[in-house]
């Protein structure tokens, strides 16, 4: 049921989108500016467990450092 409010939710914030005519017949739909920026390091993948079997182990360059100049 959360599943069905969600894809609802979704659904009503894209079509709430403004749209602004540019000239007459012509409507363009703004989205927005998407952008994914880390600010920090991340720890590389870990694996618990595969079909039920514990390995904590983590995989090799699977991790984030950030650099600053």
């Amino acid at each position: 049921m959360a599943y069905k409010k969600a894809l609802a939710a979704a659904a009503g914030m894209i079509l709430a989108t403004a749209a602004h005519a540019q000239s007459a017949g012509s409507n363009i739909v703004s989205l927005g500016w998407f952008r994914v920026m880390p600010n920090s390091s991340s720890d590389p993948l870990q694996i618990d467990s595969v079909g039920g079997v514990p390995l904590n182990r983590q995989v090799a360059n699977t991790g984030a450092k950030i650099k600053s100049r």
